[in-house]
């Protein structure tokens, strides 16, 4: 076993350290290719199942009709890696994943980076908000907004695209000082700080000591504000921010 994922029994705190390295962001909704959204409900499912697939579809529609390029888009996946990712979030354990979204065409395309089986080259995946937040691996969706104006969001967009030119892929070593390969937080953030020219706008989180930009860093900035949250399924709330 590689150094780095070796673990040691009397220091809890990097062993979920290891474990956020080990999982990453990891998730199933990698298909790269760009449908046409027009969810629907199948005819014979549970009560539970109907209710996250009505919930599933008005997120969507409204996602599609309010987004901006720009935003920042988030999402809790249900499955074991996801679960284990939201426990490291320092402040709020909503979500597991993020990206930002692009208007292209009309439409927003959201733009983010995962690691593991589900993801095979590592690379910047390019999906429609409906694949992203599929409705069978994720409990939540959100979409944030950054204060600033269009010309600076095209600017770090920018940057974002010259990271997916660059082929950069999947930080699997979690490594901040490294730019040739993300976390898909770590993209987010790097992207809004060099493409703007404002080095840590984010709060940086430590876990056994190591530094890194969590999920809850991108969405908590003083300068991003939530534009929509929902739990697809009601019995899930949604979390509350730790001051």
């Amino acid at each position: 076993m590689p150094a780095m994922f070796q673990l040691s029994l009397d220091t809890p705190k990097f062993m979920l350290y290891g474990m956020f390295i080990l999982l990453s962001c990891q998730g199933k909704s990698t298909d790269n290719t760009l449908h046409a959204e027009t969810p629907r409900i199948p005819d014979t499912t549970s009560h539970i199942d109907r209710i996250r697939q009505i919930n599933y579809t008005k997120a969507i529609s409204y996602i599609n009709r309010h987004a901006e390029t720009g935003d920042i888009i988030t999402r809790a996946g249900n499955d074991f890696t996801s679960h284990s990712l939201r426990s490291l979030n320092q402040r709020n354990k909503q979500f597991s994943h993020c990206g930002l979204i692009r208007i292209e065409n009309g439409s927003p395309v959201v733009y983010h980076i995962l690691g593991g089986e589900w993801n095979p080259d590592q690379k910047i995946l390019r999906q429609t908000v409906a694949v992203f937040c599929n409705v069978a691996d994720n409990d939540a969706i959100g979409l944030f907004r950054v204060n600033a104006p269009a010309a600076t969001k095209t600017k770090y967009l920018d940057r974002l695209l010259a990271f997916q030119r660059d082929s950069i892929t999947f930080d699997m070593a979690f490594d901040l000082k490294s730019d040739h390969q993300l976390y898909c937080s770590e993209l987010v953030a790097k992207s809004i700080e060099q493409g703007t020219g404002f080095e840590f706008l984010f709060n940086r989180s430590t876990l056994g000591g190591r530094t890194f930009v969590g999920v809850d860093d991108i969405f908590l900035a003083s300068f991003v504000h939530p534009v929509y949250q929902i739990a697809l399924n009601d019995s899930i709330p949604l979390y509350k921010s730790k001051k």
